[in-house]
């Protein structure tokens, strides 16, 4: 057993083409239709509508969004993870069993970011320090705050936090499988992830720009939808136009969930093989 980009697919294309019907249900009762419901009740700041300000109630919905969202992808991963392996699972009794891991998944990635965001802090006042120590030692005035020096250097640090956030996102790519399919602590399972992502940060990140590059031109088509017809609770044909708009991300999304539960199968099976 391989792990490529390739074998990545072709095992995504495989259970897809034969449960795509009820991860097409499974996401849509999750993810499409929560997210309709979301813009036809509230409105979120935009860039014509940058002054909005969502209150609990906007917060509230949102939140509920992503979790639902959250388990509907799970559950498709789970469904596609164990079709690789047993295939013929109920999408109740995986439902069922999403709730706990999903739990556990949250738990373990905001961990694994909050140790990835002290870090950065101490590291920030470290050099924040060692940059005074060094301009009060040998006079070397430091740059005005406004000049271009600052600017290039602000956005340095900020593409390296950027940088380092997006390495991390590979790394936990085996977490939700994880989550899914083991039976171990919230530490393990990051220890875990570290584990079996090594050495495959190439073929991930070449995974990850494939989503990114066709997320794009769906992101915008929604936007520019939503800009044209306006919210869907202007008009019937502007609810219409939502509905239609949420389809092409529905389509890729299935494939994201159920390459979530593919990528860990491979994982697992290609270390399994290396041991």
């Amino acid at each position: 057993m391989t792990f490529s980009v390739g074998s990545v697919w072709h095992a995504t294309q495989a259970v897809v083409r034969r449960d795509w019907q009820i991860y097409a249900v499974v996401l849509a009762a999750f993810s499409v239709l929560p997210a309709l419901v979301l813009q036809m009740t509230v409105q979120m700041p935009s860039l014509d509508h940058p002054e909005v300000r969502l209150g609990v109630a906007g917060w509230s919905f949102l939140i509920a969004n992503y979790v639902l969202a959250l388990i509907g992808t799970l559950t498709v991963a789970a469904l596609a993870g164990a079709a690789v392996e047993v295939p013929g699972q109920s999408v109740g009794s995986v439902l069922a069993g999403t709730v706990k891991p999903m739990l556990k998944l949250l738990a373990a990635s905001l961990l694994a970011f909050l140790i990835m965001t002290v870090a950065l802090a101490v590291a920030a006042v470290v050099l924040a320090l060692l940059a005074g120590l060094i301009g009060g030692l040998f006079g070397v005035e430091l740059p005005d705050a406004q000049s271009a020096g600052s600017m290039l250097l602000i956005f340095a640090i900020i593409a390296a936090i950027m940088i380092v956030e997006f390495f991390v996102t590979l790394r936990l790519s085996a977490l939700p499988g994880i989550a899914l399919f083991e039976r171990i602590g919230i530490f393990a399972s990051l220890r875990r992830t570290w584990r079996l992502t090594r050495g495959h940060m190439l073929t991930l990140l070449a995974l990850a720009l494939i989503y990114i590059l066709a997320a794009t031109p769906i992101v915008a088509l929604v936007y520019l939808g939503t800009q044209q017809f306006g919210p869907p609770t202007g008009s019937l044909p502007a609810f219409v136009v939502a509905a239609l708009l949420l389809l092409p991300g529905l389509a890729l999304n299935i494939y994201f969930s159920a390459a979530m539960g593919v990528v860990y199968r491979l994982l697992a099976g290609t270390e399994a093989e290396a041991a």
